[in-house]
């Protein structure tokens, strides 16, 4: 199945207001009704995959752009499932593909915020994102995966994935992170994870990637230890507790990296919001 997800959001001229100007989809990506927020003057649109999941052969295409002075929130409400590939299929034929470009114009806003993304049991899939954002725009962009369906065993069981992200701010490249996890084929590749994660008592924890591009939030800013603290404040005296938390600064004077392993889901989405709401207040 070939899905599409496009999406075109422009500020009316008059009122500042933000309104979808163009937008299209195709099975299995559905666009829901946006939401106006009055309080923090930034439209909520709302994006699922109104199938069961991604299964091999599965291909599914996103071209989000935000006009100058525009202000998008975009939500993904449910976890994105990737299904078990064929037995015996050909290791790039039976992939699953996400594609997704996203385009911040100067003075826009963009937040993208989805739930997890959940590879099953044997599945294999390829996922990448590009994210283009001119000199003047914002940007809050979170990822989160799961290292397979814990709750059924299935940690580290699917067969390979693929995950390649790039942020563009003013022409220049602010991250670029490349991944290629094959927990049986090559443990190797999934072995550092695993050895952090043991330190929260889990061989299979949560990941969670924050990246913020806006210019002119110093190091010194009082929320970055606020953020480190929430390791110690969700542990015990007796541990480190159970998420981690890295924060770096990305190429140029871009924005930030907020990184994040957990040790379970439930972690991982509150430890996620927390930075979401800190960062939020880091820019007003």
């Amino acid at each position: 199945m070939d899905g599409h997800l496009r999406l075109t959001v422009a500020a009316d001229p008059a009122t500042g207001r933000s309104f979808v100007g163009e937008q299209s989809h195709r099975a299995p990506m559905h666009v829901g009704k946006g939401h106006w927020d009055a309080d923090a003057r930034t439209l909520t649109v709302h994006a699922v995959n109104a199938t069961a999941g991604l299964f091999a052969g599965d291909a599914v295409d996103w071209r989000v752009r935000v006009g100058a002075g525009a202000r998008l929130r975009l939500v993904g409400p449910s976890a994105t499932r990737v299904h078990r590939a064929a037995r015996g299929g050909i290791a790039t034929a039976d992939e699953a593909v996400a594609a997704q470009v996203f385009h911040v114009e100067a003075g826009g806003w963009l937040e993208v915020w989805p739930e997890l993304f959940i590879p099953h049991a044997g599945s294999r899939c390829r996922q990448s994102t590009r994210v283009e954002v001119a000199r003047g725009g914002r940007l809050l962009f979170c990822e989160g995966l799961a290292p397979g369906r814990v709750a059924m065993g299935e940690a580290w069981a699917f067969s390979s994935l693929r995950w390649a992200t790039d942020i563009v701010h003013d022409g220049r490249p602010a991250v670029r992170e490349r991944w290629h996890l094959q927990p049986a084929a090559r443990p190797e590749s999934v072995a550092g994870w695993r050895n952090a994660g043991a330190a929260l008592g889990t061989d299979a924890p949560f990941y969670g990637t924050v990246f913020l591009v806006a210019e002119g939030i110093d190091a010194a800013h009082p929320g970055w230890q606020r953020l480190h603290d929430l390791q110690a404040n969700d542990g015990d005296a007796n541990s480190p507790g159970p998420l981690w938390i890295g924060v770096s600064r990305l190429g140029g004077t871009a924005g930030w990296a907020v990184k994040v392993l957990a040790r379970d889901g439930a972690v991982l989405r509150r430890t996620l919001g927390l930075i979401r709401t800190e960062l939020l207040g880091m820019l007003s």
